[in-house]
């Protein structure tokens, strides 16, 4: 069957991605050519780029989907020798036009019209329909958005014809985007959705609303900047605000009685929220919507009916904040396992293996149900990461207010943290004794890898006695934060052995690196060439290595008769890893996840050959799960147990050219060498293991607090 790309993976794209798969039809890809976004799950598809889609995917049906740039994708398709079909506007139309009901007169004047996706409510324009021009200009400027009608609100005359409801006061605008925003999230968590009010300015109106002592609505945000960390991430909250509300058509009879039945909006709002809970129904709010609005900001106001403050009263009775505090009432649905996070910046999950780790745990945490406070100690705002935890639910500190009053944060938050993961000694020492003080949480430190045996490993090949000095401060740092934490733990099994030899009555754990979901049962086995290095540059190690492995290794394996180009992938080449560069052997600088998988699937081996450093390294698994040979030093294979029996393990310029040389020679086992890491990382690194550990802290938290101090 022939594979679907959509070349575009904005929100063109995406929208008309859940049309194809609404009829069942499946898309294999996603195709962009924005580097940032390349090799990354959208819509759990790859995105790839137009070089993997000429290499992997000559033959496919490629989709366009990008109106802003048609013409210079077009032309770049055909210098590229790339087909593309058609317009996907032509394809899903062809395709999906027998499948649905067709009415018209709904949205844009197109000659034929599907059943209206969205119901456009207009609330407060009053029996004559006069819609303002501000709501009804942005309606009309939506992009993408096509399947829409637009009703006033009418009392109960009032008739929806679409399968979901927008409402919007008149006088309000809202864009396409902001909409794609509450379409993506209602699809995802089944959920009614709350938008971000704001005014001109850039003034919050309100973001949800919480409820105080059963009669007083406080729109949460009222006068803050709508930028602020503390307003920007998706959470469930009391109550929807009637502007900007999502929901299904299902609940739209509600919605439309509670409209009739209450004098304000906001009351309105508020009892189709509790309505909504009796159903089980959740509340959510989406701060990525924004509704821009022209009423003046008024904080809160109350509640003049018995009846619904009778039920905000039963609602708070079971849903009570465990603190006078608004910030912790607002956040009252998230109350499970309340955890900080705090690491020395965001981590950016595709850069490098320390920040993979630290987002697998992250992913695990939630699925825990645990909510998260995180706290970059950098206080950066590293946008598309971010607003990635953002969507998540996670509450990300940044900017610079919270960097000079982190501490006057932390007073207020810590008392009710019940479980800290903190990420590397440097970070770790400079939050571990406030939690101390001010929570009982358990308190975690992840270590990575033991940072001065790593110092001291380098100083024995450089001979830098700076390097001493700083392994010193590191040893100190790292065995002091043994005696004030709860666990202590490594992803390297010889690294913990280690530990739990000076420290023979501290609580010390094996960390799994990583966890793989998803294990290639199928690899690329013929017309492999090309040796591979892959490693982050601006990690000493990895620079040392590289040059070891140009200047030393491959000259002998020239001799040995092995002519395969050299690549060196990996982020923040330094000047001494581009004068490496020349004919035969390619620097390439940052590649993404799917320009990487292409370089495992061309070349025949990846060789790791780490004089000195610490911890578990994750190029070492990666390149066993990508099931590709691996050929490595004691350094490199440290803390896998049993990996000896899976890759080649060679620690001199000899033995390594030895080991390569095997692998040349012994093309027949190449699969066989495939199974087995495939089984390795099959027994050793799933995401049962991890959740295992972190269950295990939040279920003995009594038993943590009875560790002995050293």
């Amino acid at each position: 069957m022939t594979e679907i790309i959509i070349f575009g993976a904005g929100q063109r794209g995406r929208r008309y991605f859940h049309i194809l798969q609404e009829q069942q039809i499946t898309v294999d890809y996603f195709c962009d050519n924005d580097e940032r976004i390349q090799g990354e799950m959208i819509e759990g598809i790859r995105v790839i780029s137009p070089l993997i889609l000429k290499q992997k995917h000559p033959r496919a049906d490629v989709l366009l989907a990008n109106r802003f740039y048609a013409r210079e994708i077009r032309k770049q398709l055909d210098e590229m020798g790339i087909c593309y079909t058609e317009e996907i506007e032509e394809f899903v139309f062809r395709t999906t036009r027998l499948n649905v009901p067709v009415v018209e007169n709904y949205g844009s004047s197109a000659e034929h019209r599907v059943l209206p996706q969205i119901s456009v409510l207009v609330v407060g324009a009053h029996m004559d329909d006069q819609i303002d021009e501000t709501t009804s200009g942005s309606i009309a400027a939506w992009d993408l958005i096509e399947d829409y009608e637009i009703v006033v609100w009418k009392g109960r005359d009032t008739r929806l014809s679409g399968r979901k409801v927008l409402v919007l006061t008149n006088g309000s605008a809202v864009s396409s985007e902001s909409v794609h925003e509450l379409i993506d999230t209602e699809r995802q968590m089944g959920a009614v959705i709350g938008s971000k009010s704001v005014i001109a300015d850039g003034s919050i109106v309100q973001a949800g609303y919480v409820i105080q002592n059963g009669n007083v609505i406080v729109s949460y945000g009222c006068g803050k900047r709508a930028s602020e960390p503390e307003y920007e991430y998706v959470r469930e909250c009391d109550a929807v605000a009637c502007n900007g509300t999502f929901l299904d058509v299902v609940y739209a009879d509600i919605f439309l009685k509670c409209l009739e039945n209450y004098k304000s909006l906001e009351e309105a709002a508020v009892a189709f929220s509790m309505a909504m809970r009796e159903q089980h129904v959740k509340i959510i709010f989406q701060p990525f919507c924004l509704i821009i609005e022209k009423q003046k900001l008024e904080p809160e106001c109350y509640i003049r009916n018995p009846g619904l403050a009778a039920k905000c009263v039963r609602y708070l009775k079971y849903h009570s904040a465990p603190t006078e505090e608004l910030f912790w009432q607002a956040n009252r649905g998230n109350c499970f396992c309340r955890t900080l996070i705090a690491d020395t910046s965001v981590a950016k999950y595709d850069t490098n293996a320390g920040n993979l780790s630290t987002y697998n745990y992250i992913q695990v945490f939630q699925e825990l149900g645990m909510w998260m406070i995180y706290i970059p100690d950098n206080f950066e705002y590293a946008c598309r990461y971010v607003m990635h935890f953002q969507k998540m639910g996670i509450f990300v500190v940044y900017g610079r207010r919270w960097r000079e009053n982190w501490k006057i944060l932390l007073k207020k938050l810590l008392p009710q943290i019940a479980y800290a993961f903190l990420n590397r000694p440097e970070t770790a020492v400079k939050y571990v004794e406030m939690l101390r003080k001010n929570s009982d949480a358990i308190i975690v430190h992840y270590g990575h890898d033991l940072h001065y045996l790593r110092l001291e490993r380098e100083y024995g090949i450089t001979g830098d006695e700076k390097l001493l000095e700083e392994a010193a401060h590191y040893k100190k740092l790292e065995y002091d934060l043994i005696s004030k934490v709860d666990v202590t733990g490594y992803p390297s099994i010889a690294e913990v052995n280690l530990m739990k030899k000076i420290f023979p009555e501290a609580c010390i754990e094996l960390f799994p690196l990583y966890f793989y979901k998803n294990v290639r049962k199928e690899m690329v086995q013929e017309n492999r060439a090309g040796i591979l290095f892959v490693g982050g540059f601006s990690h000493r190690p990895n620079v040392d290595a590289a040059v070891w492995l140009v200047e030393e290794i491959l000259p002998q394996l020239r001799r040995s008769g092995i002519k395969d180009t050299v690549y060196l992938a990996g982020s923040n080449p330094t000047e001494t890893v581009w004068e490496l560069q020349r004919q035969d052997v390619v620097v390439t600088g940052y590649v993404t996840e799917q320009e990487l998988q292409a370089y495992y699937d061309q070349c025949f081996a990846v060789v790791i050959p780490l004089r000195f450093g610490a911890g578990m390294k994750g190029k070492v698994l990666e390149a066993m799960y990508a099931g590709i040979p691996v050929v490595t030093t004691d350094i490199g294979a440290e803390g896998l147990v049993e990996v000896e029996k899976v890759i080649g393990i060679g620690n001199t310029v000899e033995q390594i050219v030895s080991k390569i040389v095997f692998l040349y020679e012994n093309r027949g086992r190449l699969q066989e060498i495939m199974e087995e890491e495939r089984r390795y990382i099959i027994s050793r690194f799933t995401k049962d293991v991890i959740l295992q550990i972190v269950q295990r802290h939040v279920e003995s938290k009594v038993q943590f607090k009875e560790v002995k101090r050293l």
